[in-house]
């Protein structure tokens, strides 16, 4: 944690690399499959809501900030579900002695470990099979050799660097408070003052020329001769500044080389001699690499251990973490080799898929495309005939999801018959169900091209 805080390296990769586990929260391939699935999807989001909240965040910074992480399962009062999930930081847990078996059966609590007059509180270990304690303790840790109460960061062979990183910011920060001292030597040639006056004379110098605030003052002196003028002079650096440097660069490279980073760019620092073609290359190979091989391992820890305490509430959905990235960085030749749910967990977005795909056409091909999907739709008069319109309500990201589990209506709109025209899946004997593309809320204007 100390190391977090005073490396500033170090930190950035930290929060960016938490940040990355975590991407844009958890979501489900399967939620939508069946009513039982929704169903499972509404209770998932109802047991996070009684959660902690941020709580996933909180996880994915312990794992990668510590290597393990923390949280406190409480069971509901007939001990038949899992009521809410809760943070436990990792600096707050200790670990009890493990039985012959080497299961460790409780955990111990203290909000600040140094303060010996206070008291711990026992946490029992999480049990599927032993419930009959209500509030429990879930440790959920990389795997380190060699450690079994305990575990370590990915990054712990470079905690040395950490701390060198710490000691160059501070050399630093000195030489900055302390202004030219001891570049320079001030001698005074009218006598030797008491020790008092001497200490006096020092702080006053030491006040009035170092420091940042003190920097470009002049130094005026009055005297009645050269023999009695103060005298200054220099003192020879012996190099520690390009050593420093050098230090500073060596100690960055092997801080990154620590967390596996494969780029910089990745976290906003341009490197040296990259040997991709430009920075949108390096980027795209580089974070795709750096999160099958770095990120994905850490969601996988985390799913492991939620799905299994999902499951107890009967939820077992196929969860995982959306993956924040940017729509410059999806490779369409390989996305297109994708299945649906492999795009979805890739945090590939189908409207931003298909508007990359969709400004490559030239625009001779893009009318053609429209007219095509135009050709396609259905005239209203004809969708109603046989109908009576009972009600009409404007769709939004807020309120369809819960339409849907209202209605129990499919998210996903296709149709069958040769000529593009068939029912809907979300018709039956009483409602036709069409959608079509609002305004933009600002300008008032259709989203489509072809809709104006």
């Amino acid at each position: 944690r100390d190391l977090f805080i005073s490396s500033s390296t170090n930190g950035a990769i930290i929060n960016g690399v938490a940040d990355m586990i975590y991407g844009g929260g958890i979501d489900a391939t399967d939620k939508d499959d069946s009513d039982g699935k929704r169903e499972q999807w509404l209770r998932l989001q109802d047991l996070l809501r009684k959660s902690d909240e941020d709580l996933l965040q909180k996880v994915a910074f312990d794992i990668k900030l510590y290597g393990m992480t923390y949280v406190n399962v409480i069971w509901n009062t007939s001990r038949t579900r899992i009521a809410c999930i809760k943070h436990l930081p990792v600096h707050t847990m200790r670990s009890g002695v493990a039985d012959s078996e080497g299961v460790i059966n409780e955990f111990y609590y203290k909000s600040d470990w140094r303060d010996r007059r206070g008291k711990e509180k026992a946490i029992k270990a999480f049990s599927n099979e032993d419930r009959t304690t209500a509030s429990t303790c879930l440790q959920i840790k990389r795997y380190t050799p060699s450690l079994h109460y305990y575990s370590l960061p990915d990054y712990a062979a470079g905690t040395t660097y950490c701390e060198l990183d710490q000691s160059i910011s501070e050399f630093h920060l000195n030489n900055v408070r302390r202004g030219f001292f001891p570049s320079m030597l001030l001698s005074f040639k009218n006598g030797v003052p008491t020790e008092q006056e001497r200490r006096v004379i020092e702080q006053k110098v030491i006040d009035k020329f170092t420091g940042a605030d003190n920097a470009g003052r002049i130094l005026i002196t009055f005297n009645d001769g050269d023999e009695t003028a103060p005298e200054f002079t220099p003192i020879t650096q012996n190099g520690a500044d390009g050593m420093y440097e050098y230090l500073s660069k060596l100690v960055s490279e092997k801080i990154i080389t620590s967390h596996r980073v494969v780029s910089p760019l990745i976290f906003g620092v341009r490197s040296e001699g990259s040997g991709f073609g430009n920075n949108a290359d390096e980027l795209r190979d580089s974070y795709s690499l750096f999160n099958n091989t770095v990120i994905a391992p850490f969601q996988d820890i985390l799913l492991k251990a939620f799905s299994r305490l999902f499951s107890i509430n009967d939820i077992e959905l196929d969860i995982f973490f959306i993956t924040a990235k940017p729509a410059d960085f999806l490779d369409l030749d390989v996305v297109e080799t994708l299945d649906e749910g492999e795009q979805e967990k890739a945090g590939v977005d189908s409207e931003q898929m298909s508007h990359q795909c969709f400004s490559k056409l030239s625009q001779k091909d893009q009318i053609k495309l429209a007219d095509k999907l135009i050709e396609l739709g259905e005239e209203e008069e004809d969708i109603l005939k046989g109908y009576d319109k009972i009600d009409t309500r404007e769709a939004s990201e807020e309120t369809e999801p819960i339409m849907d589990a209202l209605f129990t209506f499919a998210s996903v709109i296709r149709s069958t018959g040769n000529d593009g025209k068939g029912k809907s899946e979300q018709d039956n004997e009483l409602i036709k169900i069409r959608y079509r593309y609002a305004p933009d809320r600002n300008t008032h204007k259709p989203q489509r091209d072809f809709c104006q």
